[in-house]
């Protein structure tokens, strides 16, 4: 993809190659409003099924542990446990499944996004460029930097690989406590 914008830039004209940039600004300003807005709108929600997905696959896995501890033991209801551990295990899949799809398509968005900082940074290693296209670029650069494309759940946190690790680490923490208070 650098490739490309390097040919753009040769084989365009500093003016042409100027208003180019232009529209790239613009078009990053309306991706960025984008964002601001689905934040806005979906934050509460996305906060609240984190929160429902959390709870959901701490419970389920408690009960499968249960479960499972209850199918070595009982010898009568090896079938019905055999059962509630499978259905235990569906639900945190389905929770698991849930917080993976959201985190990785947030991550993925915000990634794709900040190649444009990479690839202007590149842009600017040119030693051909004209007075006026670097100082386009740098406003570029400048409202790349100022305005990321992030995902939050009503900016308590930001959505990413990062939520999967946390995630997963709160739901062993629970499940560690919970069980010492179990036995």
């Amino acid at each position: 993809m650098d490739m490309d914008v390097a040919i753009f830039a040769r084989n365009n004209s500093s003016a042409e190659f100027q208003q180019q940039l232009h529209k790239l600004r613009c078009l990053n300003d309306i991706l960025s409003d984008v964002v601001s807005s689905v934040n806005s709108a979906y934050g509460l929600q996305i906060l609240l099924s984190t929160a429902m997905n959390f709870m959901s696959v701490t419970t389920s896995l408690y009960f499968g542990i249960g479960f499972a501890k209850r199918l070595q033991e009982d010898e009568g209801f090896q079938v019905k446990h055999t059962f509630a551990l499978i259905l235990s295990l569906i639900w945190a899949a389905v929770g698991i499944f849930r917080i993976v799809m959201m985190s990785s398509s947030c991550n993925a968005a915000s990634g794709e996004a900040s190649q444009t900082s990479v690839l202007l940074h590149k842009l600017l290693l040119k030693s051909s460029l004209h007075p006026d296209t670097v100082t386009e670029i740098q406003l570029f650069l400048q409202q790349v930097r100022n305005r990321p494309v992030k995902f939050t759940a009503s900016e308590f946190f930001t959505l990413g690989h990062s939520t999967l690790c946390s995630f997963t680490a709160a739901v062993a923490t629970y499940l560690v406590i919970l069980l010492q208070f179990h036995s």
